[in-house]
């Protein structure tokens, strides 16, 4: 986690918040995993499903900050240009590792009633593995590079418009789905900034008695419950 290096800087926990999160939807999707047992359609198809939602988010996330941050970065950090385009490649190479980690979920309902369940499952398990370790090591590449532009390069206003450009493009059911599982990795000074500075009191109340039950509801057909 990045701190914050002076009071007047521009506050990155959110954007950091998004990064805890992958990882450790990342981590809990092989967890999940290991403990699904076979014939158990029911938590296979949760799973797909719970899996499906993230990716699309993952996808958003690097998109968004390719073609929306990346740019306002070079105009603001000319600098930093050549590493900006490093991280781009990163992102092409997680959307690929990305894309067999889907093909592989997307079948789990039909995998755990296969005669090799348990080798398909190992296979599926290393491949989250990997995914894991690029992410892993580009998220802190990420971080170390950006972090520092975002707290200090960016006027506040400028930030804020950076903030609300994150999320462009998702949909009211995407961003149902995503507030309570990224609030779920926060730390309890970053959960108490996000809901008191940057949701609104009306997304409050929604999260609160709808969106965050519906997040438990779907993790508690996950194979290990919730």
């Amino acid at each position: 986690m990045v701190e914050q290096t002076r009071a007047d800087d521009n506050d990155v926990r959110g954007w950091m918040l998004v990064h805890d999160q992958i990882r450790g939807e990342i981590r809990d999707q092989s967890a999940q995993l290991l403990a699904l047992r076979r014939d158990d359609t029911q938590a296979a198809w949760a799973l797909a499903k719970w899996w499906a939602s993230f990716s699309a988010s993952l996808v958003h996330h690097m998109q968004s900050e390719d073609h929306r941050i990346w740019p306002q970065l070079r105009t603001l950090a000319p600098e930093a240009a050549s590493a900006l385009a490093e991280l781009e490649a990163d992102h092409s190479a997680v959307l690929r590792t990305l894309a067999a980690v889907d093909e592989r979920t997307r079948d789990l309902p039909s995998l755990v009633h296969a005669a090799d369940f348990d080798a398909q499952r190992s296979a599926l398990v290393r491949q989250l593995d990997e995914l894991g370790r690029i992410v892993g090591e580009h998220l802190e590449r990420e971080e170390s590079l950006v972090a520092p532009l975002f707290a200090t390069r960016l006027s506040p206003a400028a930030w804020a418009r950076l903030e609300q450009d994150m999320v462009k493009g998702l949909g009211a059911r995407e961003m149902a789905d995503l507030l309570p599982r990224m609030l779920s990795y926060a730390e309890p000074s970053t959960r108490y900034m996000m809901l008191t500075r940057r949701i609104p009191a009306p997304v409050r109340l929604l999260n609160r008695a709808v969106f965050e039950p519906r997040w438990r509801r779907a993790r508690a057909k996950l194979p290990l419950g919730s």
